[in-house]
């Protein structure tokens, strides 16, 4: 029995000494500390970028994926599939991406074989591209056509010389003239058939040989059949736009009027103006109607070996002054690997490559690069699969065509914005860009 009591003490004292190592307890855990952080798990996924549309009716598009370094990271083909997400494990997704958009219209017996490709560097990863934002306007119905002839335009026919232009409150209609020379040192204009569109009113411009620009309206209902004008009865502008060309090789110089709840100028306003000339003007005019309040004014002009461009919305432009040329010189003219110099500042870059022949087996190739500020890009290569699915590629012959510095407007993450998800355009906008072309 004392034995039983001595074993007992003698645990409780080790017990009692195994406890008093350390006078002061251990802390209780500080429920305030940061929990650790959980390292990722390779085998969850993220979204990097995502493509929503509605138009389904070319099954030949195809969205491509690389990284800045240009390695590829994947590939789909959109087909009718209204979002395409790309993802990749957590711990791989990339800081910047390329997208590029492929795609290819053949005719049903293989012929004629167009590819116009567009790529986009430094994309934000999380990016979401939106297709399908409904940007155009509702257009009237067609109701009927008209035959459209104007009289006594100044000056004897000369090919080019004299342009006419009808414009609806939805854009530009095209509708090939057929001048012919009356004999008495005018013109007369011919438009074969004009669509009728219900409740909507027309403008008809003329830019004639002796430098008049004049327009003259005409009020919906219209029936139809003939109409005929006589240049006469046309009117000046309220106010012009006109300043002096350098020799150049042609430019071209429209007004285009908008309301303000619908700056998109190319799919809701109202065309007042729309010249395109060659060398012999030495001044370029265009016209602005005072029942307008906000305006697009956009202007082109190509000289010996490179060319200016200069665009605004808001209000009326005064005078438009062409800059001298820039130094430029290209390094690298690869699309892989591009490389260039030149002493204007600018905000963004786009460079195409084109290859396209006329012959009895005409093809075209157009691929667009457009990237943000820098002298450089690196891109990697198509897809094999796709390479092999188009034989008529030739990307093997493709050749630079064009480069455009932007040295005035958007900022490169807001021409992402505009035009692959608002299609919203600031009001009072000016943008500029040089293009440079001819390099050898």
């Amino acid at each position: 029995m004392k034995s039983k009591i001595l074993i007992v003490i003698s645990v409780a004292s080790l017990l009692f000494l195994g406890c008093s190592k350390d006078d002061t307890p251990a802390p209780a855990p500080d429920s305030r500390e940061e929990p650790k952080q959980e390292e990722p798990n390779e085998s969850e996924s993220e979204i990097y970028f995502s493509y929503k549309h509605t138009d389904n009716s070319f099954p030949e598009d195809w969205i491509v994926i690389h990284d800045a370094s240009g390695n590829l990271l994947d590939y789909k083909q959109i087909d009718d599939i209204p979002l395409v997400d790309f993802s990749t494990s957590k711990n791989n997704v990339p800081k910047e991406i390329a997208v590029t958009l492929f795609s290819a219209r053949i005719t049903e017996d293989g012929t004629n074989p167009t590819y116009k490709i567009n790529t986009y560097a430094n994309i934000k990863t999380g990016s979401i591209w939106d297709k399908t934002v409904d940007i155009y306007e509702y257009q009237p119905p067609i109701i009927g056509n008209f035959k459209l002839t104007v009289n006594n335009i100044p000056g004897n026919y000369i090919a080019g010389a004299t342009r006419i232009n009808v414009g609806t409150s939805k854009g530009f209609i095209f509708e090939q003239p057929h001048f012919t020379a009356q004999g008495d040192g005018k013109t007369s204009v011919n438009l074969e058939s004009v669509p009728i569109h219900e409740n909507e009113d027309y403008l008809i411009s003329i830019y004639d040989q002796e430098n008049n620009h004049k327009y003259i309206r005409l009020r919906s209902p219209l029936d139809e059949g003939k109409i005929v004008l006589d240049y006469a009865d046309f009117n000046e502008y309220d106010s012009y736009l006109k300043f002096l060309l350098p020799e150049h090789k042609n430019y071209f110089l429209t007004t285009i009027a908008y309301s303000e709840e619908s700056p998109n100028y190319f799919y809701k306003s109202n065309f007042l103006s729309w010249t395109i000339r060659s060398t012999w003007d030495n001044h370029a005019i265009a016209g602005y109607v005072d029942d307008y309040t906000k305006f697009h004014t956009l202007f082109n002009v190509y000289l010996d070996d490179y060319g200016y461009s200069y665009s605004k919305s808001g209000d009326k432009v005064e005078s438009i002054n062409i800059p001298q040329k820039p130094a430029f010189k290209i390094i690298k003219d690869q699309i892989s690997d591009f490389e260039f110099e030149s002493d204007k500042p600018y905000i963004r870059k786009t460079a195409q490559w084109l290859y396209r022949t006329f012959e009895t087996d005409p093809r075209y190739t157009e691929w667009n690069v457009n990237s943000s500020g820098g002298s450089t890009h690196v891109l990697g290569n198509l897809p094999q699969e796709i390479v092999e699915k188009y034989p008529t590629l030739g990307l093997d012959k493709i050749e630079l065509n064009e480069v455009k510095l932007y040295s005035n407007g958007y900022s490169y993450d807001e021409f992402i914005n505009i035009i692959h998800s608002t299609y919203d355009e600031q009001d009072e906008m000016v943008t500029e860009y040089f293009n440079f072309r001819d390099f050898d």
